[in-house]
C-alpha cells in the first residue's frame, strides 16, 4: 500500500510537471509586435528579392490587419527578379503554419497543412504569372478558404505564421517570404472588430507615418518591363550632392544608372509624364494629386531629361524634376511628408517605354 502511494504520488507529480509548461496566450506577449502589424522577412538568399510586404483585403484596395484567414488577402509586395521569367505550370508553391503559444509555451509550433498546401501550382493559387524580370510590385493572393481541413485546425483571434516558398522548376530558383501576422478566422468577431475600429475612428498604429523606410531613404522600383532596365536611383541636389530629404520647391536630380541596349531617344518622340501620389495614413495607401494635366505627355528634352539617351550599359543619366514653376501642384502638397512619383518616358518613335516609381520624404516648404 506505502509503495502504491508512492507510485501515485510520482506518477502525480510527473503529469503536473508535464502540464506546466503550457503557455496560455494570454500570458505571452505577441510576438515581433504582431499585436499592431505583419512582419516579415525574406528566408532564403535570391535571386528574387523582397523590398516590401503589405496585407490588404480580397479586394488589393484597402489595407488590411489583423489578416483574416477565412476569406483572400493579397499581400502586396515589392520584388527585384533579376534574369528568369517564370510561369505555369514551372513555378511551384507551398505553405507552411506554425502558430503561438499552447505545449511548446510561447513559442511557434507546426501547424498539419495535410499535404494540402504543398507542391501546388503558383499561377493557379495566387500568384499573378508570369512573373517577368525587373523591380516590380508582386500582388500575392493567400487564399485558404478552399482548404476547409486547414481553417478548422486554426483558432481565431490568434498570431501566427505562414512561410511562403516559391520554387521554379526550370531554373531552380527559390524565392521564400516568412509573415507572421495576427489573424481573425471567426467572421462575425472580424466584422464585430472592423466595427469596433469605425465606430471610434481608431487610425491603427500598423499604418506607419512613414511607409517603405521613408523617413530615412528613397525606395524605388522600375515599373516597365525593358527594354531599359534601371539598376540605381539616388537624389541629389543641383551640384549632384545626395539629397534627402528631397525638396520639391527647387530643381531635384534623379542619379538613374540604366542599361540602354538598343535604341537611341530624342525630341521631339520622347516624351514625358509624372503622377504624384500622397501617403494617406486613414486608409494606409497612396492617394493620387491632381496635377492637372501639367505634367502629362510633355517633351521630356526640354523638360528635364539629358537628351539624347544613348545605347549603353551602366550609364548614369539626371533626371531633372522641377515642380518650381507648377505651383497649382505645390500648393497641394503638405511640407515633410512621404510622397510617391511615378516617372514614366515613352518614345514614339520606338514606342518603348522607361518606368520608375519611387517614394520619398519631400519638403515643400522653402523653410
Amino acid at each position: 500500500m506505502l509503495l502504491r502511494c508512492a507510485v501515485l504520488s510520482l506518477l502525480s507529480v510527473s503529469v503536473v510537471s508535464f502540464v506546466l509548461p503550457i503557455a496560455n496566450l494570454d500570458d505571452c506577449a505577441a510576438p515581433n509586435g504582431t499585436d499592431t502589424a505583419m512582419h516579415w522577412w525574406q528566408c532564403n538568399s535570391g535571386p528574387v528579392q523582397f523590398f516590401n510586404a503589405t496585407p490588404y483585403d480580397s479586394t488589393g484596395t484597402n489595407y488590411e490587419y489583423p489578416i483574416h484567414l477565412s476569406k483572400p488577402i493579397v499581400v502586396k509586395t515589392q520584388i527585384n527578379n533579376p534574369t528568369n521569367t517564370y510561369v505555369s505550370p514551372n513555378l511551384r508553391n507551398t505553405v507552411n503554419i506554425w502558430k503561438y503559444g499552447g505545449w511548446s509555451g510561447c513559442a511557434w509550433s507546426s501547424v498539419p497543412t495535410l499535404g494540402l498546401l504543398k507542391d501546388l501550382s503558383a499561377c493557379e493559387h495566387g500568384v499573378p504569372c508570369p512573373v517577368k524580370p525587373g523591380n516590380q510590385e508582386l500582388d500575392v493572393t493567400i487564399d485558404f478558404t478552399q482548404f476547409q481541413q486547414i481553417i478548422n485546425l486554426l483558432k481565431d483571434n490568434e498570431p501566427y505564421q505562414l512561410e511562403y516558398l516559391l520554387h521554379d522548376n526550370q531554373s531552380g530558383d527559390d524565392a521564400c517570404m516568412m509573415v507572421q501576422a495576427w489573424a481573425y478566422i471567426n467572421p462575425m468577431l472580424f466584422r464585430s472588430f472592423l466595427l469596433l475600429v469605425s465606430a471610434l475612428f481608431v487610425v491603427s498604429s500598423a499604418c506607419d507615418t512613414w511607409p517603405n523606410t521613408t523617413e530615412t531613404k528613397v525606395t524605388w522600383w522600375q515599373c516597365s518591363s525593358g527594354p531599359i532596365t534601371v539598376s540605381d536611383v539616388n537624389p541629389t541636389d543641383k551640384s549632384g550632392a545626395y539629397e534627402y530629404p528631397i525638396r520639391l520647391t527647387e530643381p531635384l536630380l534623379i542619379a538613374t544608372t540604366i542599361n540602354d541596349p538598343a535604341s537611341t531617344y530624342d525630341t521631339p518622340g520622347l516624351k514625358q509624364t509624372i503622377k504624384v501620389a500622397q501617403w494617406n495614413v486613414n486608409t494606409c495607401g497612396w492617394t493620387n494629386v491632381p496635377t492637372f494635366g501639367l505634367l502629362n505627355n510633355i517633351d521630356a528634352c526640354s523638360n528635364g531629361v539629358p537628351c539624347p539617351i544613348k545605347p549603353g550599359n551602366n550609364q548614369v543619366i539626371n533626371l531633372e524634376l522641377d515642380f518650381s514653376d507648377t505651383p497649382a501642384i505645390i500648393n497641394l502638397l503638405k511640407n515633410d511628408k512621404p510622397y510617391q512619383l511615378e516617372y514614366h518616358l515613352h518614345d514614339d518613335v520606338s514606342n518603348e517605354d522607361l518606368c520608375v516609381t519611387f517614394q520619398a520624404r519631400a519638403l515643400t516648404k522653402t523653410n
